[in-house]
């Protein structure tokens, strides 16, 4: 589904990118006009059908999966960027500036270190509290 909807943002880029008359950052607003619209019409049209008997334990693995991540989303918002930067700066200090070892590794710990940070966190009232979810 994802895929799908990477690949008609694509199509819709290269050719809203082939017209000359349009302003770059026009053409990428639209664009994800045209994206996030494609993305609400995949998603409601594939939960209309049901998946077959074999795949329904890894749809129920994935969709917990997506509900933890929709929990934590406020944490890896706030972090993902915090992480990468110490990444790139720690990398560089240790003269690794390869851009393609500071890319990988960037994205593995912004992606990761949120995750970590808020299950290590996660009992503490006054970072729920600066995340939105004290109660």
């Amino acid at each position: 589904m994802i895929v799908l909807c990477m690949a008609c943002m694509m199509i819709f880029d290269y050719f809203l990118m082939a017209s000359k008359g349009l302003s770059y950052l026009l053409v990428k607003f639209i664009n994800g006009i045209l994206g996030f619209s494609t993305l609400c019409i995949i998603i409601d049209s594939w939960s209309k059908f049901s998946l077959p008997s074999f795949l329904q334990p890894i749809s129920l693995i994935n969709k917990n999966i997506f509900l933890h991540l929709g929990q934590i989303s406020m944490s890896v918002y706030l972090l993902h960027v915090i992480c990468g930067s110490i990444t790139r700066n720690i990398l560089a200090q240790f003269g690794v500036l390869d851009p393609n070892i500071q890319f990988t590794l960037g994205l593995l710990i912004s992606a990761i270190g949120p995750v970590l940070f808020h299950r290590t966190f996660r009992k503490n009232r006054l970072f729920l509290y600066s995340i939105g979810e004290a109660k």
